[in-house]
């Protein structure tokens, strides 16, 4: 048993953790693809460009916030005691930023990798999700002159956030290589090895 305790130590935080990431995770259980609006940076909308949230609203793609396990139950449970669950709101809207569209590959509620979907866009945030539209070149040079710089570039695209289900993997071959080790030990100390 002493030989095996890493690997049981190992293998329990893996186990934990997963079962948090199903529950509270608003990524998706089975292999899918889905949308996603990463963040790049803030930037200033030139009053000749108009409502811009109004433009994304009304002609951009709508990428809802998919509730969690533990939301959907809470909800269930609240509609069971008499409570009205809230709707999302529009009134929550944030100030339009630059985002990167993409499709990321989940399973098991961990993201595998990504691949480009519209690009760079402009995005708003709200109770209900993410909105966001590409944008005609004409209309980022705009952006860009009333900011001073490429506000595209304005940060590192964050790619750990689509590739972070690895490290679940790399702990899974941990945790083989900790149960051989200690099979080893153990059978080297029953006189099993030389």
């Amino acid at each position: 048993m002493k030989y095996q305790l890493p690997t049981i130590v190992v293998a329990s935080v893996l186990v934990v953790s997963l079962f948090l990431i199903a529950l509270f995770g608003h990524r998706p259980i089975v292999l899918a693809q889905s949308p996603a609006v990463m963040h790049v940076g803030s930037a200033t909308i030139p009053p000749e460009l108009g409502d811009m949230i109004g433009v994304i609203d009304e002609y951009g793609v709508h990428v809802p916030l998919p509730p969690s396990k533990a939301d959907l139950a809470l909800a269930h449970w609240g509609m069971l005691a008499g409570f009205r669950p809230q709707p999302a709101s529009y009134a929550n809207m944030t100030a339009p930023a630059v985002g990167y569209s993409v499709q990321e590959w989940t399973f098991l509620g961990l993201p595998f990798g990504w691949s480009k979907s519209d690009g760079n866009v402009l995005y708003v945030s709200n109770d209900w999700g993410k909105l966001y539209a590409p944008m005609y070149p004409k209309t980022w040079e705009t952006i860009n002159k009333a900011n001073g710089r490429d506000v595209t570039k304005a940060t590192i695209y964050p790619f750990w956030n689509h590739t972070w289900g690895w490290l679940f993997v790399l702990a899974l071959g941990l945790v083989a290589w900790l149960w051989r080790r200690g099979t080893a030990r153990r059978r080297e100390d029953l006189g099993l090895i030389d």
